[in-house]
């Protein structure tokens, strides 16, 4: 989610931190929209996640002073989809 979120940075820092490191380092997006996915037709504007590592703490939690803030005015936050229906080249013959 953040990888898609942040372009490259989100990699480019997670192969900078140790592994271990990695999981103590927290970001938070703030004035983000989320679709969470969880009933129809729900949005919830202009919140603000807590992330640790790579998992999502929090959704309108209380903000840690060492969090590194993303803006996220005017984005979208969504679970990561999946494209299920995909034709594989598995011979000479696929177009």
């Amino acid at each position: 989610m953040v990888t898609a979120f942040r372009g490259g940075r989100v990699d480019a820092i997670r192969d900078q931190v140790k592994p271990e490191a990695q999981q103590q380092r927290v970001w938070v997006i703030r004035h983000v929209n989320i679709i969470p996915m969880t009933a129809e037709n729900k949005v919830i504007e202009n919140a603000t996640v807590l992330i640790r590592g790579n998992h999502i703490i929090s959704i309108n939690g209380a903000v840690p002073d060492s969090a590194e803030i993303i803006d996220g005015k005017g984005k979208w936050l969504i679970p990561g989809l999946i494209d299920m229906h995909v034709h594989i080249p598995v011979d000479g013959h696929f177009n």
